[in-house]
């Protein structure tokens, strides 16, 4: 790409993003709880599809049913895209509810991408 260059879309990521739809919800510092669903995970940040549209840099809180196992992290809307009947937003993770949903966290992922490259 040449110098000066915008870069767009994927070429701005830092971690690549992986497919992942589950159910999640969103509590906004009001205490206000959306019900959405996860669209895809990275290291830094997620993509989820909710009913509204959220307002860029509220903090949040998200819980994520994976198999069973509650995904718990806290970041921020960094963006959202409002759609006919949702709205998709983009999440930067800032931390994690405990030591055990990093961990979850860094797991999932690893499965994630052994998924797309084909060894699990």
């Amino acid at each position: 790409m040449p110098s000066g260059e915008a870069k767009v879309g994927l070429e701005r990521r830092r971690h690549a993003r992986f497919a992942a739809l589950y159910p999640v919800e969103i509590r906004a510092e009001d205490e206000t709880l959306e019900h959405g669903e996860l669209q895809d995970l990275s290291v830094s940040g997620c993509g989820v599809r909710l009913g509204r549209s959220l307002p860029p840099d509220l903090p949040v809180r998200l819980r994520c049913d994976i198999g069973g196992v509650g995904l718990r992290f806290h970041g921020r809307i960094a963006w959202s895209k409002p759609g006919p009947s949702a709205a998709v937003h983009g999440i930067l993770i800032e931390g994690f509810t405990s030591d055990a949903d990093a961990v979850f966290h860094q797991l999932f992922l690893l499965r994630l991408a052994e998924s797309r490259t084909g060894l699990s």
